[in-house]
């Protein structure tokens, strides 16, 4: 191919990347997902839930339940299993994510019980050894005379491909609960999909086999008014 032909073409190209710049937003994001990079943390979407969120705080009561987390949290409905219950949650957050905006949340120190689901989109950023202590320094920074609860995240279905993600799923929460054994002040919130049958606990997740559908919530719903029976109601 004679070289002012290729000259050409690569004027073409790299005209057609400026264009999709300053016409997409996303656009630099988009082009380093093709090579494999995720996104940053903390976008624009989470920016303005907190500051929503924020606008919440001076009319949240002491002794309330707050619920910690992202896209699975958020997508909670609380209904009427918990009347003190403020959710917090936050879709696309990280525990890196979560311990930036917690300083703001000056209702948490008078929370009753404090219930954490997070770490599933921390997976492309860290190790589970990181996750995991960064759950630890989330609940340094809750008072002492809180209840904690740790739930398990919920696995991929069994059709999801990308098996390295379901692994890590998997011994994450194995290292949760370990951590909810090790300390008097923490409790492990299995979440029955963790002991159901494949082919039923596929039917909790919606079809992008990652988040709850909304029967994996009324499971979630059940173990949570269990577990927080006293807090909520008293």
């Amino acid at each position: 191919m004679p070289k002012q032909k290729l000259f050409w073409m690569y004027l073409v190209v790299l005209h057609l990347l400026l264009a999709l710049l300053v016409t997409r937003t996303d656009a630099y994001q988009m082009l380093l997902g093709y090579f494999g990079v995720p996104p940053a943390e903390g976008g624009e979407y989470q920016r303005n839930m907190l500051a929503f969120q924020l606008r919440q705080q001076p009319f949240i009561q002491k002794n309330s339940v707050h619920l910690l987390g992202d896209s699975h949290i958020q997508g909670l409905y609380l209904n009427d299993f918990c009347p003190k219950a403020v959710n917090l949650g936050v879709g696309g957050d990280t525990t890196s994510g979560l311990l930036a905006r917690l300083p703001y949340y000056s209702s948490i120190q008078s929370a009753s019980a404090v219930v954490l689901l997070i770490g599933y989109n921390d997976l492309p950023y860290r190790s589970n050894i990181k996750i995991i202590e960064q759950y630890q320094q989330v609940l340094a920074q809750l008072a002492p005379h809180t209840k904690k609860l740790l739930v398990a995240i919920p696995p991929p279905a069994s059709t999801f491909t990308n098996f390295e993600a379901a692994q890590r799923v998997q011994q994450l929460n194995v290292e949760l609960k370990k951590l909810a054994e090790g300390s008097s002040q923490l409790e492990f919130i299995a979440g029955t999909w963790q002991t159901l049958p494949v082919e039923v606990a596929d039917k909790l997740l919606l079809t992008d086999g990652i988040h709850l559908a909304e029967s994996g919530y009324d499971v979630l719903r059940s173990q949570l008014r269990q577990a927080l029976a006293k807090e909520c109601h008293e």
